[in-house]
C-alpha cells in the first residue's frame, strides 16, 4: 500500500511539474512575441461602394489581405479567394485591396466591382481602389510594411496578389508572395487551425 501511495505521489508530482514547465515555456514564447496587433490602431476601410468600416469590426477573426488588380496575371486568384470565402467565411475574412501600384489596375471602383462580381462572383469585402506601397499607401499597408508599427516586418509589398495572413489577435502570421497558391497546405492549415 505504501508503494502504491508513493507511486501515486510521484506520478502526481511529475504531472504537475511537467504542466508547470509547459506553462512556463508557453508564457516565455508569448513574452517573446514582439508582433503588434493591427487593432492597436484606429484603421478605417472604405468598401468599393464608398462605405466606411472600422477594421476593428473584424477583431477575433482571421484576415487575409490581398492587394489585387484586374489586369494582372494573378487575377484568376480572385476565384480562389471567393472559394475560400465561401468555405471559411465564418472564421476568415478576405479583404481585397485593388491598387494600381504596379500598373495593373487602371479601372475605377464601379468597373472594378463589376469585373470582380461578373468574372469571379466575388462577394467578399473589396476595398475601394487604393495604394499599397510608398508614402501614399493605405494605413493598413503602412502597418504591414513598417516594423515600427507591426513589430516584425519592414518589407514593402513588391507585387500584386501578395497574401497577408493576420490572426484573430490582429498580428501578422505570414506574408506570402503572389505565386503562393491559395489552396496550398500551408495556407489551408493556417485557416483551419
Amino acid at each position: 500500500m505504501k508503494k502504491l501511495l508513493l507511486f501515486c505521489f510521484v506520478l502526481c508530482y511529475n504531472f504537475s511539474f511537467s504542466q508547470t514547465i509547459k506553462e512556463a515555456k508557453q508564457a516565455l514564447a508569448e513574452e517573446k512575441d514582439e508582433r503588434i496587433s493591427i487593432y492597436k490602431y484606429d484603421y478605417k476601410l472604405t468598401d468599393i461602394d464608398g462605405k466606411t468600416v472600422d477594421l476593428k469590426k473584424f477583431k477575433g477573426q482571421k484576415l487575409m489581405l490581398v492587394n489585387t488588380a484586374s489586369k494582372d496575371g494573378g487575377t484568376t486568384q480572385l476565384g480562389a479567394m471567393q472559394q475560400l470565402h465561401k468555405k471559411y467565411g465564418k472564421t476568415l475574412k478576405i479583404i481585397a485591396f485593388p491598387c494600381n501600384d504596379f500598373g495593373k489596375e487602371p479601372a475605377e471602383n464601379k468597373d472594378i466591382k463589376k469585373f470582380y462580381e461578373q468574372s469571379y462572383g466575388v462577394d467578399f469585402f473589396v476595398h475601394s481602389k487604393t495604394n499599397c506601397k510608398g508614402n501614399t499607401a493605405h494605413d493598413v499597408y503602412k502597418y504591414i510594411s513598417s516594423k515600427t508599427l507591426n513589430g516584425t516586418n519592414d518589407n514593402a509589398i513588391e507585387t500584386n496578389f501578395c497574401k497577408i495572413l493576420i490572426n484573430e489577435d490582429g498580428k501578422i502570421d505570414a506574408i506570402h508572395p503572389s505565386k503562393k497558391n491559395l489552396n496550398s497546405q500551408e495556407i489551408i492549415s493556417w485557416i483551419e487551425k
